[in-house]
């Protein structure tokens, strides 16, 4: 069941889909939204390991919310769906958190229930809208902290940004504090964050916009030396072994002679 709603400020007007195919389009159609959303559950009901930290052992990790964001630089789409139903009212308490906490301006706001969004028979909740600017592309950063503002009642959160527009990225990567833990990846035009929220009694989080030039944050000031230490062992391991193999021809044209 898709129904159109109403949301701050918003138009009814909905783009045809022949428009919305084409090089020059705004965003994307919603049955590829869909498609997108649902090969990201299925790949996690398929038991696809996510490393959430170098020294955990690979877990499943299955988002309770989804946000998709693809960035057009024109107009761009914001969908977020749910990995089950749930209740309306829920769904748009969420739209209208994420809206403030973004300050985003949202136009075209449909809310789905079930088909085509579901896997193995479950249906799943999808909310999507356009907005104008979801990305600064000149900054370099992505909005990732009023995204896990709006929906921290959740344990886990994916935010997946898709962008199709020039953008050099300089935005956080992995991060962790008492609140939340961070894991980020990207390819060539897609920025994924899972976020999984370790303590949800926070007002802000302060999380950087940009990577900070030292080493990801964490709160084990032990991790914050220890690569440095590594390389240092390393270093010195090479040299003992080049002093060695030296020490040996040495010895072997000495003996020679």
């Amino acid at each position: 069941m898709e129904e159109v709603v109403g949301s701050t400020p918003i138009s009814s007007t909905r783009v045809p889909n022949a428009q919305r195919l084409q090089k020059a389009t705004r965003y994307p159609p919603a049955w590829v939204v869909r498609i997108a959303i649902s090969a990201f559950f299925l790949s996690a009901v398929l038991a696809l390991p996510v490393r959430i930290a170098a020294r955990e052992k690979p877990e499943v990790w299955m988002p309770d919310v989804l946000v998709l964001i693809h960035v057009s630089g024109t107009v761009d789409s914001v969908s977020f769906t749910y990995a089950s139903a749930v209740e309306r009212a829920r769904a748009e308490r969420h739209l209208q958190s994420l809206l403030a906490e973004t300050r985003w301006t949202a136009t075209t706001t449909t809310i789905t229930d079930g088909p085509p969004t579901e896997i193995d028979g479950t249906p799943m909740t999808s909310v999507e809208f356009s907005t104008v600017g979801a990305v600064a592309l000149d900054a370099g950063g992505l909005l990732l902290e009023p995204i896990i503002k709006a929906f921290k009642d959740l344990e886990r959160i994916g935010v997946i940004y898709v962008i199709s527009a020039p953008f050099s990225f300089r935005g956080l990567g992995d991060y962790e504090n008492q609140h939340v833990r961070i894991a980020f990846r990207h390819g060539a035009d897609t920025y994924e964050y899972s976020v999984t929220i370790k303590d949800a009694d926070f007002e802000t989080l302060g999380l950087p916009f940009l990577q900070p030039e030292t080493a990801a944050h964490t709160d084990d000031p032990g991790n914050k030396s220890s690569p440095p230490q590594v390389f240092k062992v390393a270093a010195v391991l090479i040299l003992a072994l080049l002093a060695a193999a030296f020490a040996y021809l040495v010895a072997r044209r000495i003996s020679r002679a």
